[in-house]
């Protein structure tokens, strides 16, 4: 598929219409190593050439469900400018996911929850 056709399936016109109800993670779950990188870059190069007022946020958080690490200097940058406040929590998310993930903090915690969560099934039953 073509990188511009993918695009637009992983991040739809910003408005109710095309937004209401959706969710890109199907999408990203199928993506190749290749069409991942790519994507990837449009999306950071897209921030990179729009307004800070205008970034859409499904863009932030595509970067961080992806763990974009080469993402990481650029929403720094957006943390400390003036982008709209609402954008400023998906941006932490993002920064978080991308540099947390990989821990071996977040992995036991991760590994708890997922014990808790077969035992009370166990228990439920």
């Amino acid at each position: 598929m073509e990188i511009n056709d993918l695009i637009k399936l992983i991040i739809p016109p910003n408005n109710r219409e095309n937004r209401d109800g959706f969710s890109n993670i199907h999408y990203l779950n199928k993506l190749t190593l290749e069409e991942k990188e790519k994507v990837e870059d449009v999306l950071i190069n897209e921030i990179k050439i729009t307004d800070k007022k205008r970034i859409d946020d499904l863009m932030v958080d595509t970067l961080g469900f992806l763990r974009t690490e080469k993402a990481l200097p650029l929403l720094r940058d957006l943390l400390d400018s003036d982008v709209y406040e609402d954008l400023k929590i998906p941006i932490i998310t993002a920064i978080y996911l991308i540099s947390n993930f990989g821990t071996s903090f977040y992995r036991n915690i991760l590994a708890k929850l997922i014990n808790f969560y077969d035992n009370s099934l166990i228990l439920s039953c």
